[in-house]
């Protein structure tokens, strides 16, 4: 089953009727089945087009193949809520542009789970802009759940992208009505193997207005390079930007806390934004709080990029290894060979032995990336 041909838009799918609140309309696959909708011959798979009034409220996309030129799922249009994106297949394999694979703007309530995000740009005759995501939730967009997802082998700059841009809503207005900082941001659980630029990126946050967590991720190989063809960029693990384009700074505290971190900058450890965690100068009120965190670098790879604020990071017990002690202005470094099961399989469950176990602090969080309790 496919729907490839162009319905509206641009877009083998376009989406302009909302469902009711507990009553979404639900496109899921039948159990065994394999829908597809969209190519790579069209420029969008499913999108909600970007005209004047165009909602799509209160939708569930389950189990289904997604793909397009540049992006296989876009929540465009001028502003749509509650959307459920359950383990779903989305691939763009020439994409490129000024988005992501998966995008959502001015949407609300956003719940990203259990996706495979892969092989984005594995066609494209060149490594994509350092504009192009794998997915990236943007101008203001807020509530957003996105965990338990598989996000690999992409060519994209950053697989998970958080930034707010002005966009023209919807005639070119004053570029003062969009762009705004976003929040209530929780991106946990998530597999990131293989990216160009960052893994996770919070750009424009306002943890003031809503909590902003990073947490149970595991990133590795990102920062891998090529640097994209129209600039350089960062190359972290984890960045938090304090960037603003409309309306107040982002203040309080962005949570890191229980990721793991492997093979982070490989493109150049020299470059002055390569490095496990980054965070930008922008926000003075904004912390990047780091705690329970494990690092292993190559040799070579910074833990935190030279051209970081540290001013502006703090936290606590925190596992680092590979590339000599800790940062000394964070508290309770603990300076070790985690003792990964089996690394040559990037399988990174704790040996028994491990000095990373019950070594944390408590932050919270009830289960670990395996779905098991903590004590």
């Amino acid at each position: 089953i496919a729907q490839t041909a162009e319905d509206n838009s641009s877009a083998a799918l376009a989406l302009e009727i909302s469902g009711e609140p507990g009553r979404p309309i639900a496109l899921v696959a039948y159990p065994g089945a394999h829908p597809v909708i969209g190519t790579t011959d069209l420029e969008f798979g499913t999108r909600i087009p970007n005209n004047p009034d165009t909602y799509a409220n209160h939708w569930v996309f389950a189990g289904l193949t997604l793909r397009g030129l540049v992006s296989a799922l876009d929540l465009g249009g001028t502003g749509s809520t509650d959307w459920r994106i359950v383990g779903n297949d989305i691939s763009c394999p020439r994409g490129d542009g000024q988005t992501g694979c998966f995008a959502a703007a001015l949407a609300s309530h956003v719940l990203f789970y259990g996706n495979q995000v892969h092989d984005i740009a594995a066609e494209s005759p060149q490594q994509p802009s350092k504009q192009y995501h794998a997915v990236y939730f943007t101008t203001d967009t807020v509530h957003v759940d996105a965990g338990w997802n598989d996000i690999h082998d992409n060519r994209t700059c950053r697989a998970i992208q958080v930034h707010s841009s002005p966009l023209c809503v919807p005639d070119c207005g004053a570029s003062d009505t969009t762009g705004f900082n976003q929040y209530d941001v929780l991106i946990h659980d998530n597999w990131i193997h293989g990216d160009a630029c960052d893994g996770i990126v919070l750009a424009t946050v306002d943890p003031s207005q809503g909590p902003v967590r990073v947490y149970n991720n595991i990133l590795i190989h990102v920062g891998a390079g090529p640097h994209p063809p129209d600039g350089e960029a960062n190359y972290s693990c984890i960045y938090v930007a304090g960037g603003t384009n409309t309306g107040p700074d982002g203040e309080g505290v962005v949570e890191v806390s229980n990721n793991t971190c492997y093979d982070v900058g490989a493109v150049d450890p020299a470059w002055a934004d390569t490095g496990a965690f980054a965070r930008g100068p922008g926000s003075p009120e904004l912390w990047m709080e780091l705690r329970n965190n494990i690092v292993v670098s190559l040799p070579g790879q910074p833990y935190i990029s030279t051209s970081t604020d540290t001013t502006r990071v703090r936290g606590e017990a925190n596992l680092w290894y590979g590339n000599g002690p800790g940062p000394d202005f964070l508290t309770g470094n603990l300076d070790a060979d985690p003792l990964f099961a089996d690394l040559s399989a990037l399988d990174f469950h704790l040996m028994p032995d491990s000095p990373a176990i019950d070594a944390g602090v408590d932050t919270g969080l009830g289960y670990d990336f395996a779905g098991l309790f903590r004590p």
